[in-house]
């Protein structure tokens, strides 16, 4: 895996330090969307503010139950990735995601699609998809000849 560039700039969340690589330094994205929140009354007025801007309604899960597209983008893989780090998960590119391990069976699985993310259930990895990303919407999947051994979390468009 090739190291990443040292682009030193400030944080985006304004604490005045300084990142290495990225906008943010890790937690720093969710301590400013928490601030965000807190100054304009929380999440729903928060909601309504951003609907008022953009002209139309924000669904996080369209009618019919189902998320319309899960889309890890670059920027959010990062975080997810950074956040997984500090957990102690090492991350390898591989030819259509990233694997990031912690201990034997451990797993988390970012696909470059942005399409669907997998974790081993009842890990690390996986309480911190569900805080990012909600409940798994995906059917469980087998890896390594297990049984629904992972929580999947997928565009509805798969």
């Amino acid at each position: 895996m090739t190291p990443r560039k040292i682009d030193p700039k400030p944080c985006a969340c304004g604490c005045g330090q300084t990142t290495k690589t990225g906008t943010f330094l890790p937690g720093h994205d969710q301590k400013l969307r928490a601030a965000i929140e807190r100054e304009v009354g929380g999440l729903e007025s928060l909601k309504e503010i951003i609907e008022g801007i953009i002209g139309h309604e924000i669904e996080s899960i369209p009618s019919g139950g189902k998320r319309r597209g899960l889309l890890v983008t670059p920027e959010l893989s990062g975080s997810l990735q950074r956040s997984l780090n500090e957990l102690g998960y090492q991350f390898e590119k591989k030819a259509n995601y990233m694997h990031g391990s912690r201990e034997h069976g451990d797993s988390v699985f970012i696909h470059h699609s942005g399409l669907r993310v997998r974790a081993t259930k009842y890990s690390r990895a996986a309480n911190l998809l569900r805080a990012y990303l909600g409940q798994p919407n995906g059917s469980a999947s087998v890896h390594g000849g297990e049984e629904d051994r992972l929580d999947t979390w997928t565009s509805s468009d798969e």
